[in-house]
């Protein structure tokens, strides 16, 4: 009979231990103080100022800072690794959602989180919906292992590579909240940027001149097509601040057909971000090619152009490569003789939109 007492003592012990594991275990996991935040998201839009543009800035068009669908995924600090928390998905004004008061901005309402705990907060607007599931209840580094690839065929109404108004933008920040008062505090704005990097041509056409009677306003340049080669259409969904890009997909878009006569030429579209290319590699590198024709009444010249945007680094001008979040410009002109190109580079990320609602 005593044999059977400690038996049972033992195993009582034995639960009372497990017990007080589990309940450490369980305050571990969720803090006993939490409180409820708000969390503020903005899309920073471009605001440029290009070396050759006299001062003058350009910003992201309302397209570019368009956001359909969210998702919002937030981290916890456990043994120095940010292990998954809690996340939501929706649109604007779903509930959780609140938005916009200015275009590019939204903020997360009503959620429960601990206090005086390492958060880090990620957001995804407009991901790709067939990925959406999978996300959640990822961990940081795994999340970061992630990666986009842009939909089978290039351009389509009104647009050459990548649809503006889908363009993922991803942002994170780490903060912790406290109580003081009665009030909640230490919530960070969220800043988006864009995962792709914007090019936009802006080039002039320089007319012949000829003998009389064939005067220069008799010329023309009938742009009759474009084509925009390289495109990446792949990428690590959470890029690190350093290093590049390191998933390639290169791709064509279709061969683009303007039958009209031109005094410039403007082309904006996107890529996603790659490194520069060598130059016994340039056939790898992103271009456009343009294809027209110099007329006049009794002459004819036919001409191509192909345009490579392949960046080096230049103090204050430009980068190595294409950056995501970068705004590039292409300056030039197409002559007959040889077309004469220069680019100029911008963060695609100086105008932050703050969102702020009542």
């Amino acid at each position: 009979m005593k044999k059977l007492k400690d038996i049972v003592l033992t195993g009582f012990l034995a639960l009372l231990a497990f017990t007080a594991c589990r309940e450490e275990t369980l305050i571990d996991e969720w803090p006993v103080e939490t409180g409820m935040v708000s969390i503020p998201f903005s899309a920073e839009g471009v605001e440029t100022k290009a070396i050759n543009a006299g001062g003058t800035y350009q910003y992201a068009t309302a397209d570019e800072l368009n956001i359909n669908n969210i998702f919002v995924s937030i981290f916890k600090k456990v043994d120095n690794e940010w292990k998954y928390l809690t996340s939501k998905t929706g649109t604007l004004g779903d509930g959780s959602f609140v938005g916009t008061q200015s275009s590019g901005s939204f903020k997360l309402t009503g959620l429960t989180l601990p206090l005086n705990t390492e958060l880090k907060v990620v957001a995804i607007a407009n991901p790709l919906a067939d990925k959406v599931a999978s996300y959640a209840k990822m961990d940081y580094v795994t999340l970061c292992k992630e990666s986009v690839s842009y939909p089978s065929d290039l351009g389509g109404n009104g647009f050459y590579t990548f649809n503006p108004k889908t363009l993922i933008k991803v942002g994170e920040e780490n903060m912790t909240f406290t109580l003081t008062k009665g009030l909640v505090s230490g919530g960070k704005t969220v800043s988006l940027k864009q995962l792709a990097a914007k090019v936009e041509l802006d080039l002039k056409v320089d007319l012949p001149n000829t003998e009389a009677p064939v005067t220069t306003g008799e010329w023309a340049f009938n742009w009759v097509s474009f084509k925009i080669v390289n495109v990446n259409t792949a990428s690590k969904l959470v890029i690190p601040v350093n290093p590049l890009n390191d998933q390639l997909q290169l791709r064509s878009s279709d061969e683009v057909s303007i039958n009209q006569s031109v005094t410039e030429v403007k082309i904006p579209f996107y890529t996603y971000e790659r490194a520069k290319v060598t130059e016994t590699d340039l056939n790898k590198a992103l271009s456009v090619e343009i294809a027209g024709t110099f007329t006049a009444p009794k002459e004819s010249i036919d001409y191509k152009y192909s345009i490579p945007i392949n960046p080096e680094y230049k103090a204050g001008e430009s980068t190595n490569g294409l950056i995501h979040g970068n705004y590039y410009r292409v300056t030039g002109t197409l002559k007959r003789s040889t077309g004469e190109f220069k680019i100029w580079v911008a963060p695609w990320a100086s105008k932050r939109v703050e969102a702020n609602f009542n």
